[in-house]
């Protein structure tokens, strides 16, 4: 039966050859144009999934809770904790001032509670550590206060030797301050950026990485008809992030799961034109390598053509929007 009607079409198209290579022709144009009018792009990798099973009430409502998803994580990091607090602050503030290209904008290394409670929850050697460090540099802390210039400095080192004098400090108790200030000071001598950390000072040792970081949580306002939806927000943070990191010595960097779908669906773009060049010619060498009649080859790759015209007319038709995931 089938093998029949398979005939009957191949003879039908010999006797209209002219006919039926018109027709066609007009349908892979009509089918070209009604696509390219309606074609939609929805970026959006949860359309496809269906809302009515129970995994995905569940991810749903842990969505709607935690927001956790739609998220753009802000790394901000800079040699001193200062630094790295300042640049948070202001690029956060930045931030929030745009409403057009981010629903909320949170700093989350600022936290009130964690402000005002941050003495609990360090370990006992750390806290003891940072009490006696500002318990013994009181002195320097209450003359720099009152007087920011070198001269406050000059006084506060004065108290110091004072209390070396009493026995009260030793020279030992002196190196890492004055190596501090040694640093910062022969980094301004030789025109480079300079730093220095009162919180390294008065917790007299190394700080750690996290020391020296900020985040900042931001929703962005994700555009589906994009490929990338949320590379506008992308670009707006970078764009604001810029003369902050020039003046706070810092590194802003981007993460989270709007961040890593933007680079997937980014990764589409990259050297498509070659990818695609490569692509048709392998498959115009295996169609020679196979019918080794140019005729042939073109006749299938007309054919190709109006089959893609008419598949692209028809999911516009049927589906809507073409979604990236569904490839």
């Amino acid at each position: 039966m089938i093998a029949r009607v398979v005939v009957a079409i191949v003879a039908f198209c010999a006797e209209h050859a002219r006919g039926v290579v018109l027709t066609a022709v007009v349908i892979a144009v009509g089918c070209g144009i009604y696509a390219g009018a309606r074609f939609r792009l929805n970026s959006d990798i949860n359309a496809l999934l269906p809302a009515n099973v129970e995994w995905r009430k569940r991810e749903l409502a842990f969505e709607q809770a935690f927001r956790r998803f739609d998220l753009i994580e802000v790394v901000i990091e800079a040699p001193t904790p200062e630094l790295a607090a300042a640049a948070t602050r202001d690029l956060a503030d930045v931030l929030a001032s745009d409403k057009t290209r981010f629903q909320s904008v949170a700093n989350a290394s600022s936290a009130d509670f964690f402000a005002r409670n941050a003495l609990m929850y360090p370990s006992l050697d750390a806290l003891k550590r940072t009490a006696q460090g500002l318990s013994e540099g009181e002195p320097l802390i209450h003359d720099l206060s009152q007087d920011r210039s070198l001269r406050g400095l000059v006084a506060g080192l004065e108290d110091a030797l004072l209390g070396l004098q009493s026995n009260r400090l030793t020279l030992d108790d002196f190196t890492q301050p004055l190596t501090l200030v040694s640093n910062s000071l022969d980094q301004v001598v030789e025109q480079r950026p300079a730093s220095f950390s009162w919180r390294a000072l008065t917790e007299g040792g190394a700080l750690s990485r996290n020391e020296l970081r900020g985040f900042i949580e931001v929703h962005p306002v994700l555009d589906f008809k994009s490929l990338q939806p949320g590379q506008a927000a992308e670009d707006a943070i970078r764009q604001a992030a810029a003369p902050i990191a020039a003046r706070d010595q810092a590194s802003i960097r981007l993460t989270g799961p709007v961040v890593i779908n933007d680079d997937q669906f980014g990764s589409i773009r990259e050297n498509a034109t070659r990818n695609a060049v490569i692509t048709v010619a392998l498959v115009l060498l295996i169609l020679w390598l196979a019918l080794r009649s140019a005729k042939l080859v073109g006749a299938l790759c007309v054919n190709v053509l109006i089959g893609l015209a008419a598949t692209a007319a028809a999911g516009a038709l049927m589906v809507g929007a073409f979604n990236v995931i569904s490839t």
